[in-house]
């Protein structure tokens, strides 16, 4: 009997947990939602998770459609509007995948790289896709979207002391009990969560690794230019604060993560029992009807890699 029908037989749940999370994306749905089918249809090994933030257009019809009946898929829709940070955090709720990985819905990420992302965690807590390392290939449409992210890569640094060479990038991988627990702590909604989950994951002295990526700029991204970010710094001013108070409980710092660590497990412990502001509205969970398998002719190998 192979792996994948061992797990079956046995029960055991799924190897990868795959979160999208979307807003107002149709157009680019239409284009990757059909090649997340083709790679992961059939799959027993991937569960798709796409997490619709309260979209206003006819996104949830989308993904409804291309959904039914794929193999280990569900959709999450919350029911207004709340930020990434609040959907990718409703999609990690629901995981069951011995881990997960988030990109975004227009796969600006290549698919072809998650079983490279996804290895990395053999010796890690946290991988995380980067655009600037050696080894990284990417293709901007527009420069001014290069240094806007190099920008905020640099300032999210300076301010919160994290180590990364591309924060933001919408590629992400976690084991799934430490990052439960990142995504249980972490208060960020909006596009700035990142920099408070790798500094949570700094803070509790987490393995993080970062990995080269081919990643595309696809235009329609629902990141508004001029908008966007001075929201982002206002996120990252608020992920600072929240650091120094995290800081001052287990008594160590942002920059100090790669000091040795005494008594963590009890300061954690007290972390927690304190609590989080961790509210979001309610999602609505719609449960996808499965069908018999079908032929996939997708161009992607990343689900054959993954077996």
């Amino acid at each position: 009997m192979d792996g994948l029908a061992e797990r079956q037989v046995n029960g055991r749940r799924p190897l990868v947990s795959l979160i999208i999370p979307t807003y107002n994306d149709a157009a680019n749905l239409a284009r990757t939602l059909p090649l997340l089918r083709s790679e992961f249809g059939n799959s027993h090994e991937v569960e798709v998770i796409v997490v619709d933030d309260g979209s206003r257009d006819h996104s949830a019809e989308l993904i409804t459609a291309h959904l039914h009946g794929m193999r280990e898929a569900r959709f999450i829709r919350l029911p207004w509007n709340q930020g990434k940070g609040s959907a990718v955090k409703a999609g990690v709720n629901a995981v069951r995948g011995e881990r997960f990985v988030f990109m975004d819905a227009d796969l600006s990420a290549d698919i072809a790289d998650l079983p490279r992302l996804l290895a990395a965690l053999n010796d890690a807590d946290v991988a995380v896709g980067s655009r600037s390392i050696a080894g990284a290939r990417v293709e901007y449409q527009q420069p001014m979207r290069q240094f806007q992210s190099k920008f905020f890569n640099s300032v999210a640094c300076v301010l919160t002391h994290v180590v990364a060479s591309d924060t933001q990038c919408g590629f992400k991988a976690f084991r799934t009990e430490p990052g439960k627990l990142l995504f249980h702590l972490c208060e960020g909604k909006g596009f700035a969560f990142d920099v408070e989950v790798l500094a949570l994951a700094q803070l509790l002295d987490m393995r993080v690794v970062e990995v080269p990526i081919h990643w595309v700029d696809v235009s329609g991204t629902s990141v508004r230019a001029v908008r966007d970010p001075f929201l982002m710094i206002r996120d990252i001013l608020r992920t600072r604060r929240r650091c120094r108070a995290i800081e001052r409980r287990l008594g160590r710092r942002v920059e100090e993560a790669a000091r040795p660590v005494q008594g963590l497990d009890a300061q954690l412990r007290e972390l927690l029992r304190t609590g989080t502001d961790a509210s979001y509205a309610r999602p609505f969970v719609v449960s996808l009807p499965s069908e018999e398998p079908h032929e996939a002719n997708g161009r992607h190998t990343a689900a054959a890699r993954l077996t």
